[in-house]
């Protein structure tokens, strides 16, 4: 089943440490365009590795930072040594939604992260820019690879260290044709049209299997086998594309994809549950391996 985990209990909660919460707005609609900062609650203001979080929901109004099903996240990492970021962005009914907006907004937020960082404000201070995680689900999955892409283009000064898409709606031609979202019209509604000779262009400008490749971050592409809302073929054959565009490009960083046997779209991103165990294991093996000096050459 698809049904949505089981949240930490209220005793659970109450045994996480203390956390402190700042929260800045970078438009002009402050309830649909913040970011949330979650610390350890301490007087230090040594440098933490840092997660910054993009709900999914796909991109349906009703889906917030509050209720898309990574509210168990911040605590958990928190408790784990990280800043933690939770980005709210316009959905796509909110006045400027849908695309470009929605991702745009995600851009914004992370040049405020940046300008906060950068100004030594509050706990915003601690964020570490060479160990920033970028992880989005689902909906969030696609803004992630296209925050990540135009960042690197230089469209904003902060550029995550590793990317992580889980189950991310990465191939909008493919999700238009499969009918993604639970009216079957959530690629449609996101673009504001449906997929014809017309609109090809346009399809493709916002889809990072057609746009973002070879990808410009290193990248782990996650998904659960018993995903049912993005199948997890999807999210292989997209895997498989951006590999393929890695091995062409000299040095272009290949992406690292694995499966979590089991996983359905939620549980991965619970932090009560093992598969969320497997998935910031292989986060922090991965970063370990990017902030590892490289070998020097052997002789031949």
């Amino acid at each position: 089943s698809n049904a949505p985990p089981a949240m930490a209990s209220e005793e659970e909660k109450d045994k996480l440490p203390a956390h402190d919460v700042h929260q800045a707005t970078y438009g002009p609609q402050g309830s649909t365009q913040f970011a949330r900062l979650h610390v350890p609650a301490s007087s230090e203001v040594s440098l933490l590795p840092t997660m910054i979080l993009i709900h999914g929901g796909y991109w349906k109004n009703e889906y917030s930072v509050d209720n898309a099903k990574l509210e168990t996240l911040p605590a958990a990492l928190v408790e784990r040594g990280y800043a933690v970021i939770m980005v709210e962005y316009r959905r796509r009914d909110h006045a400027g939604g849908g695309w470009p907006g929605s991702c745009l907004d995600m851009l914004e937020a992370m040049r405020l992260v940046d300008a906060l960082r950068d100004a030594e404000v509050d706990g915003w201070r601690r964020i570490d820019t060479t160990r920033l995680v970028l992880l989005g689900h689902s909906a969030g999955g696609h803004g992630v690879l296209v925050a990540a892409h135009r960042a690197a283009l230089g469209e904003c000064p902060l550029l995550p260290t590793l990317t992580v898409a889980v189950a991310p709606v990465a191939d909008l031609v493919a999700g238009f044709e499969r009918r993604l979202g639970s009216e079957g019209d959530a690629v449609a509604r996101f673009l504001g049209r449906p997929y014809d000779d017309v609109t090809r262009d346009l399809y493709h400008s916002a889809s990072p299997a057609h746009s973002c490749l070879p990808l410009a971050t290193p990248t782990i592409i996650v998904t659960g086998t018993e995903d049912a809302a993005v199948p997890p073929d999807l999210t292989r054959a997209f895997a498989a594309r951006a590999a393929a565009a890695a091995e062409a490009i000299a040095g272009a960083p290949a992406p690292h994809y694995f499966e979590i046997d089991g996983a359905n779209h939620f549980t991965l991103l619970d932090a009560i549950h093992p598969h969320w165990d497997i998935l910031i294991a292989q986060i922090e093996l991965t970063l370990a391996a990017l902030a590892a000096p490289e070998p020097p050459p052997t002789a031949s």
